[in-house]
């Protein structure tokens, strides 16, 4: 598989482990505040459910927990 190319400072494609092809992602720093409910919701059409993308992210990041530390990274797929 090949990682897709994103262009602005901080991000980064990188394909998703668990979906069947490359999926484009970007990559944030964990700030104070942030946890993996926020990253979904701003991920989710309004009206859908974010519970999809709270999974959708913790499979992506191999993540057991929702939980997230300060300076961690994570990768938020990009849908466009």
């Amino acid at each position: 598989m090949s990682a897709l190319a994103l262009t602005g400072v901080g991000l980064m494609a990188r394909p998703a482990s668990s979906a069947p092809g490359p999926q484009e992602v970007v990559t944030r720093t964990v700030r104070p505040g942030d946890n993996v409910w926020s990253y979904a919701a701003s991920i989710t059409p309004q009206g859908e459910d974010v519970t999809k993308n709270v999974d959708r992210i913790m499979q992506i990041n191999n993540m057991s927990s929702p939980n997230l530390r300060v300076g961690d990274r994570i990768l938020i797929p990009s849908d466009e």
